[in-house]
């Protein structure tokens, strides 16, 4: 620390010297998606004491002369932080013109301030200071600093007034970043001003270990915040139950003064936690032996998009395997091996349909997975909430039921329970929830209840329906609307989430929203006050991009605060496209008609736009020879299902008798609650350790009268394509799991992911670049275009919703009628107008495509030179176990022979992986991985059998259903029209509309 009568003096470095080393030290791309704390941590000052040639004592004490040698020490009148402020004064608009730019913004300059803020707070509680209040802040920051007593106040003035903006200042700038160098952590619900240093010096690397590993084995969600009354009565509850109990240093730091800014860290921690387990997991208790069975096996479920109607599929959730390691599942005929697949860094999904496990089974059964490093087990419910899990996008069983957010529950239909839980989410939940029943993919004695919003909790829950009072005090959520994909949450402008705010009471609450603007100040804004359950949709509050902090406030406490991100494309994300490494199909790729990639040879399609001229070709054989024959997809499941252990009847989850092991007392805890877990089945039940407090908050609980929930609207529905799309110009690139988040928010499926990228390649919005098997690898926007459609122009490309709003408006404002093609809410409209009469409104900076379908398709090749630069591989085909397609009847069989030239499909959990097989490559023992559709048309190309037919009256070109024409052969027919392909159950086909004759003579012609 310094003192005005200091004699040492340490090497003469600048403040600018200082504060790049501890740039360098703490943020780089090894935090990338990690938080970042600027406390001291000994590894990274010594990294940046090293930069600059210092020990680390040398370093700090020098730190703190080059902070004290900026500030204007006995010059009354002066801002203490004058300096500082005018350098962020300076950095603010270079930063900003480097975002617009799309360059890397410069750090900011007030870094090594916040470094010495920090040290004062890790000061707190030093007992060698003992002339010092432990808890006194501005005393142990003054000493730091060197403070005459006179300049005290005047310096904690302007601490107060703008040490805020300096930390909102760092936030932006690794915001900037989304999250490649760090993740900002400085919070503070209680203790303005000092609570946020305080939150990153208190919480250290070994307690924050702690705080993930509570999150770990209390079953927390990933991705979501919770209020701080929430998050302490959460972690009262593990310190009291955790098996082996936390550390001593952690249960310490729960006991101190320092627990509000331990609350503040959880919560804050917990947002951006990626639900990886690290730190070890609970045993079993009751266990003689001390075995690890551990309870990682959850239940999940998704909702398949079908073509003519969704289906629910259930998965086991167990932890993230590595691929290669054997996990068996337990049957009743022993160990059985099951397949898996990663769903996010901290789960694997074990699907029940491809291992043989029917609904029924899997419901009603005790699965336990073995690995090498345990057993892990999901004990049969009759009752089971799940919730939507963010980073997964599946539905994942938990504890209680979820509040405020959009979620399931699975109720076993046996005496009368799902008739009662109907009957108690009419009274607690919002309204629009279905109830879905032996159908769909449930089975039968059970009853799926689909977008619940539970918004209050049941007053007197019925016997067996304890999992619907959910654990709360009060709670505040983000719900609904539209996310754009990367580490720090923001949400698309044009489908905001709904503010959500529930109690387990009614005592009022108070919700403000201030902009968050670098240099600028903006006012809170309350926009509620009053009783809980609260829905307010954002879109009323929120009508520009930009940041936004929303405060949950009670009796003028902030018990909960989040930041809204709001963006759109029209302020794209320069960082994003400034990635874009200009993706098309070009000349020097063989392959260039069935995926686009960095540009080596001669550009020839980018979009709707065709670079380069065709010609004509004619057709082997009339339209009126062509047919179409049966359902291309059909397959007949093989194998029986396998059988799961039942619980025994005396077991307490059918007989409701459960063995809760409570902790052993602690004298004089200041916890309200301990919890119990069920030695047999793992349930956990809270218990109050004031009996008379718990039977007076009962009896305050039956006076309350449940609000009536008719007055709320539905939940809104899931995402829409407007917003998807827009956000994919937003980014301008990204990669699969870019495609893959956006894709999942409109409709949850692998099934749906594929049609809604097949889609927009297929209007020209997009370009995806593929690698020799054809798997999407990354995406980038196509060129922005008026493509000439049947009667009209595609606006497709990079049109921004503001953008397509400006030329739709214009169009209508001239008379000019508008429409969109097939498909729900596919936002690429087709403006009917004249070419020669197109205003420079509409026009905007697109390029005109004339002629657009025809125009690609007589540039595309037979669809049999592609097979030639397919890249071969190792055949893994086994005969009777692998299906050839077989054109004639345009169908998948068994095939018990790979020895022929044609198409070939093999079953995996993933899906199936596709293959074609020439003459050659049989006598290789070779394969040639592709695309389904790639691979039918290939197959029925060798056979001569054209699976395309054309109606010259009705100008429909149809195929069989699930077999869509290939790549840009598909992107040539949808341009010809500006229409989808639509699926028709007459004749189990897919039909291409507004097709002329002449261009189906060339299609048929290079697919035949």
């Amino acid at each position: 620390m310094i003192r005005d009568d200091s004699t040492q003096t340490p090497r003469t470095l600048t403040y600018e010297e200082y504060n790049s080393a501890l740039v360098e030290a703490y943020f780089s791309p090894t935090r990338a998606g990690q938080p970042v704390y600027l406390d001291l941590d000994d590894a990274v000052l010594a990294d940046a004491a090293q930069s600059l040639s210092l020990d680390r004592d040398e370093f700090t004490l020098g730190l703190q002369f080059a902070v004290r040698a900026r500030l204007p020490i006995r010059h009354p009148g002066v801002n203490m932080l004058d300096e500082f402020n005018r350098d962020l004064d300076r950095w603010t608009p270079r930063f900003r013109r480097a975002i617009t730019a799309g360059k890397r913004p410069p750090h900011p300059p007030i870094v090594a301030l916040l470094v010495v803020f920090t040290m004062a707070a890790e000061h707190m509680g030093d007992s060698a200071q003992s002339d010092i209040h432990t808890n006194a802040y501005y005393a142990h920051l003054n000493r730091l600093l060197g403070l005459p007593e006179s300049d005290e106040g005047r310096f904690r003035t302007a601490f107060q007034h703008h040490s805020e903006s300096y930390w909102a200042a760092l936030a932006a700038w690794l915001e900037s970043f989304d999250g490649e160098i760090g993740l900002p952590t400085a919070v503070a619900l209680s203790h303005r001003y000092i609570g946020l240093p305080v939150s990153q010096a208190v919480v250290r690397e070994a307690e924050r270990k702690q705080l993930l590993r509570m999150f770990e084995e209390t079953g927390l969600p990933t991705g979501t915040a919770i209020s701080a009354i929430d998050m302490e009565a959460s972690l009262g509850d593990w310190i009291t139950s955790a098996d082996p109990p936390p550390s001593k240093s952690f249960a310490r730091l729960w006991e101190s003064s320092a627990r509000d800014a331990v609350v503040d860290v959880a919560v804050n921690e917990l947002v951006v936690w990626d639900g990886v387990p690290r730190y070890g997991r609970s045993k079993r208790r009751g266990r003689a032996d001390g075995a690890a069975e551990l309870r990682e096996v959850r239940l999940g479920l998704s909702e398949e998009f079908g073509i003519f109607g969704n289906e629910f599929r259930f998965v086991a959730i167990g932890p993230p395997y590595s691929d290669g390691t054997p996990v068996t599942l337990e049957t009743m005929n022993g160990d059985l091996p099951v397949t898996y697949t990663s769903v996010s860094n901290g789960s694997s999904a074990i699907p029940f349909e491809p291992n043989g496990i029917t609904a029924a089974q899997g419901l009603a059964g005790v699965l336990r997975l073995n690995d090498p490093t345990g057993t892990r087990t999901r004990i049969p419910r009759k009752v089971v909430p799940l919730a939507l899990d963010a980073l997964t996008g599946l539905l994942i069983e938990t504890d209680r039921m979820p509040i405020g957010a959009r979620a399931a529950l699975l109720v076993s239909e046996d005496e009368s329970l799902a008739d009662q839980a109907a009957s108690m989410l009419e009274d607690a939940a919002r309204p629009g929830f279905k109830r879905v029943q032996s159908a769909q993919g449930v089975p039968p004695r059970w009853s799926l209840f689909v977008d619940v919003t539970m918004l209050q909790p049941p007053i007197s829950p019925r016997a067996g329906l304890e999992a619907l009072l959910p654990r709360l005090t009060v709670q505040m959520t983000l719900a609904g609307g539209f996310r754009m994909p990367g580490r720090l949450t923001r949400w698309s402008a044009l489908s905001l989430p709904e503010l959500t705010v529930v109690s387990d009471d009614d005592h009022p609450v108070e919700i403000e929203i201030q902009r968050r603007e670098l240099g600028e100040q903006h006012a809170a804004v309350s926009v509620h006050s009053g009783p809980p359950p609260i829905v307010i949709p954002l879109d009323r509050y929120v009508t520009a991009e930009g940041d936004y902090d929303i405060v949950l406030k009670r009796d003028r406490r902030s018990i909960q605060a989040t930041t809204l991100r709001v963006r759109s494309a029209a302020e794209p994300d320069q960082s994003s496209w400034s990635r874009a490494i200009g993706i098309g199909h070009d000349s020097a790729d063989g392959l260039w008609p069935l995926r686009a990639r960095a540009i080596e040879g001669e550009l020839i399609v980018d979009g709707a736009l065709t670079l380069v001229g065709g010609q004509m070709v004619r057709s082997p054989a009339p339209h009126s020879e062509v047919t179409v024959v049966g359902d291309s997809e059909q397959h007949a499941a093989e194998g029986s299902p396998v059988v799961l252990p039942r619980p025994e009847p005396t077991s307490c989850i059918l007989t409701g008798r459960h063995r809760f092991q409570l902790p052993r007392a602690v004298p004089d805890s200041k916890e309200p609650y301990v919890v119990g877990v069920c030695s047999t089945c793992g349930l956990r039940k809270r218990y109050p350790t004031d009996h008379w407090r718990a039977r007076k908050r009962q009896q305050q609980r039956k006076t309350l009268e449940p609000r009536p929930l008719a007055d709320f609207e539905p939940a809104p529905e899931h995402g829409s394509w407007n917003a998807a799309v827009d956000a994919l110009v937003y980014l301008g690139s990204g990669n699969s799991s870019d495609l893959s988040a956006i894709a999942r928010q409109v409709e949850n499926s692998a099934m749906f992911e594929h049609h809604f990228v097949r889609s927009l390649e297929s209007l020209g919005v997009i370009e995806t670049e593929r690698d020799d098997s054809l798997v999407v690898r990354s995406f980038e926007i196509a060129a922005t275009s008026m493509a000439e459609v049947d009667g009209g122009f595609l606006l497709t490309g990079s049109w921004s919703h503001v953008d397509l709003a400006t030329a739709l408006s214009a169009a209508d404002e001239r008379g000019i009628p508008s429409d969109w093609p097939s498909g729900v809410g596919v936002p690429v409209p087709v403006v009917r107008i004249d070419a020669n009469s197109i205003p420079d409104d509409v026009r905007l900076d697109s390029t005109i495509a004339t002629d657009a379908g025809l125009n690609m398709l007589l540039t595309l090749p037979h669809i049999n030179e592609l097979a030639k630069h397919l890249a071969t591989t190792r055949s893994g085909l086994v005969a009777g176990r692998a299906e050839r397609f077989a054109p004639e009847d345009a169908r998948w069989v068994r095939a018990d022979s790979v020895d022929q030239p044609g198409a070939y499909r093999s079953r995996s959990f993933a899906g199936a992986d596709y293959f074609v097989r020439s003459e050659s490559d049989v006598e290789s023992n070779e394969a040639r991985q592709v695309r389904s559709d790639t691979a039918k048309y290939i197959a029925a190309s060798w056979a001569a059998v054209s699976l395309v037919r054309y109606d010259k009256r009705d100008r429909v070109l149809s195929v069989p259903l699930g077999t869509p024409l290939p790549g840009l052969y598909e992107r040539a027919a949808v341009l010809s029209s500006g229409k989808l392909p639509t699926p028709t159950r007459k004749g189990w086909t897919l039909a291409y509309h507004a097709i002329t004759p002449e261009f189906a003579e060339q299609m048929i012609a290079r697919l035949l």
